[in-house]
């Protein structure tokens, strides 16, 4: 599908060909509309029938929207040529790097063109400095990642000089996450829903895509362990599957009827109310095995809910190393559940913690600040 319009002089792309349904597709959509909300012409490569397709289209952001491709795809670098020629683009966004292969030949026809690539996890034991990686990296003006954390193995493994790294997080929208009163009305619904009937009762969440690396097993042996002596909390994980892995919601579901926790944990397929959900919520857990950022973190600290992440990747520098939450050790169920026992027995002092959180929020991570950076590579 093609959509053509705007201004063409300040044209910029968004590439991101996944179908699945998560951070890395959410980021790329955002992105998309603050430059168009900035009057830029912006314009996103997608695939057909994904979940970022539906979202531009819902938004009525300007897409091409191409076939499932194999890793490399001449297709998609006529699909590129052709809109190129249309749009004249200023700037290309590549939101996963093994899309750069297609970007390689259009930055080949019109050198001007400033290609920024996004490194958006950790690469350990790989070896990309070979002649062929050092053409197709050699393109990038920036290599942009969400953390600091991520640089050091980028560099063991990438053709990128440490110059041309640059560091720009995840913004979380403060107009859409925000503290709200928990006596409210939606709140208290919210709450009933996921089965906390009254305030004494606690609820703790996990909202991500379904995925064995997001920790949900870990979170599952959590409730387990944590009934006995809190009866009363309730687990919930909210997010759809991940491609690939349409065993892997059997496995939890049997696991939860397994551990008899039918009436502690409840799973359920993502939402559109999430920033209402995270103002339910007594405690939000992110229990992932690699985390190169973790957007929901943000939106859970955005709204005052105490957090509780792994100690991996870029989660420390999120929480501040535990000044903005607690962290635990991945992998780990009975350190995740310890981890949870100890904000729930102090929970005014965890409280106070998320109040600090908040508070870096607002200072730095505001998609206002974030994009405005973005927006400065386009412009320079």
């Amino acid at each position: 599908m093609w959509v053509w319009g705007g201004d063409i002089s300040s044209s910029v792309l968004q590439v991101c060909l996944s179908k699945a349904e998560g951070g890395l597709e959410l980021s790329t959509f955002k992105t998309a509309k603050f430059f168009k909300e900035q009057g830029h012409q912006s314009v996103t490569l997608c695939l057909k029938n994904s979940f970022l397709e539906k979202k531009l289209s819902e938004t009525g952001l300007d897409s091409i929207s191409v076939p499932r491709k194999e890793y490399f795809s001449p297709h998609i670098i006529r699909v590129l040529s052709r809109a190129n020629q249309k749009y004249q683009f200023r700037a290309v966004f590549v939101h996963q790097l093994r899309d750069l292969w297609h970007t390689y030949w259009l930055k080949r026809k019109n050198p001007d063109i400033k290609i920024y690539g996004y490194a958006r996890m950790f690469l350990y034991g790989v070896n990309k400095k070979d002649f062929l990686h050092r053409k197709i990296y050699g393109q990038l003006e920036k290599l942009l990642v969400l953390s600091e954390s991520q640089i050091p193995t980028l560099l063991e493994c990438l053709p990128v000089p440490k110059e041309k790294f640059l560091t720009i997080p995840n913004g979380i929208n403060l107009a859409q996450f925000f503290p709200k009163d928990r006596t409210s009305s939606v709140v208290q619904n919210i709450r009933k829903e996921l089965g906390a009937i009254s305030n004494t009762e606690k609820l703790i969440g996990l909202i991500g895509r379904l995925d064995f690396q997001k920790g949900h097993r870990e979170f599952v042996d959590a409730a387990r362990i944590l009934k006995p002596k809190f009866p009363g909390a309730r687990f919930v994980m909210i997010g759809s599957g991940t491609e690939g892995q349409t065993e892997f919601e059997s496995e939890i579901r049997n696991k939860i009827k397994g551990d008899d926790l039918s009436e502690t944990v409840r799973l359920l397929k993502f939402r559109a109310d999430i920033p209402d959900v995270m103002n339910a919520l007594d405690v939000f857990v992110l229990p992932s095995y690699n985390e190169a950022f973790g957007n929901v973190l943000l939106e859970a600290m955005a709204c005052k809910t105490p957090c509780i992440g792994t100690n991996i990747g870029g989660i420390p520098e999120l929480l501040g190393n535990g000044e903005y939450g607690t962290l635990v050790k991945s992998e780990s169920g009975m350190a995740l559940a310890s981890g949870i026992e100890r904000v729930l027995e102090n929970y005014n002092t965890y409280k106070a913690v998320s109040d600090k959180a908040y508070q870096r929020v607002l200072a730095k991570y505001d998609s206002r600040i974030v994009y405005k950076n973005l927006e400065a590579l386009v412009s320079s």
